[in-house]
């Protein structure tokens, strides 16, 4: 037992020594300490650059001005405090002037502006619907709508019709739909021409309670056979008799043209933002 205690005693001083020769070599021999060691590193250090130094540069400035005034050339009458032309950015910012050096309309002409819209009938027996009012519009021909449903093709949810302005150069993008029900007011407002049957289910629950209050608020087509007699319920809805052949093609596009005419003439008299 004895040997075993003076084991541990022998043990305990041999670790005592080995921990103050590690601190003598962390030291050293001159009694220098780590906090020492790092002052001589920063002492070597040489400064490449500061605060003040990053902002300097032996570059010279002097030919922005002129560089400006290249490349925005001053507004004609602008002046600055001192009588002479100041620079464009601030004469334009001074005087108003950025909606009248043509930015401001560049900008309003290439955001995107929302397609005028017309609706068509949603039911399969009226004479134009969804499935041939893109042959009536685009190509001015009347298909019979039971025609191209019998092909199996499946009813389009919208058609895009693209059309040449009469005597302009400019063409419109016209939105067709059949339902009104996922309508905006957005598209309330684009809405510029609605095709009827002549039946008034046609207009349930429209922001409008009445077809007579629709046609008032947008202009009407009736399209009929030249040979039938329009229905007598359309007769207060101030809406435009569309006459079309039964059997003689060549005179559709005639009256699609003139179609297109009523819609030209109402878009510059009650939405003229669509021909701007």
């Amino acid at each position: 037992m004895e040997q075993q205690q003076q084991m541990a005693v022998d043990t305990a001083v041999d670790s005592s020594r080995r921990a103050n020769k590690a601190r003598t070599d962390l030291v050293g021999d001159s009694g220098r300490t780590a906090n020492d060691g790092t002052r001589d590193i920063l002492r070597r250090e040489r400064v490449l650059i500061n605060t003040s130094s990053v902002v300097s540069s032996s570059k010279s400035f002097a030919k922005v001005p002129d560089l400006i005034k290249e490349i925005f050339p001053p507004k004609h009458g602008a002046k600055g405090a001192d009588g002479k032309p100041m620079a464009p950015a601030a004469g334009a910012l001074a005087n108003g002037a950025l909606a009248g050096n043509g930015v401001a309309r560049k900008r309003v002409s290439q955001r995107k502006r929302a397609n005028p819209i017309i609706v068509v009938p949603a039911a399969t027996t009226a004479m134009i619907n969804m499935y041939n009012i893109e042959e009536l519009l685009q190509k001015h021909q009347f298909v019979d709508s039971r025609m191209i449903m019998e092909t199996g093709g499946p009813k389009p949810r919208e058609v895009f019709i693209d059309h040449q302005v009469t005597r302009s150069s400019q063409r419109i993008r016209v939105r067709v739909v059949d339902s009104v029900q996922d309508f905006t007011e957005a598209d309330w407002n684009s809405l510029i021409c609605v095709f009827t049957q002549g039946a008034a289910w046609q207009f349930k629950n429209w922001v409008w309670k009445s077809p007579e209050e629709v046609f008032q608020n947008t202009m009407g087509f009736y399209p009929k056979y030249n040979d039938e007699r329009p229905k007598d319920s359309i007769k207060s809805w101030g809406v435009e008799v569309i006459n079309i052949e039964r059997t003689k093609r060549h005179m559709d596009k005639a009256a699609v043209v003139g179609l297109w005419s009523s819609i030209e003439q109402y878009l510059a008299s009650k939405k003229p933002d669509f021909l701007n």
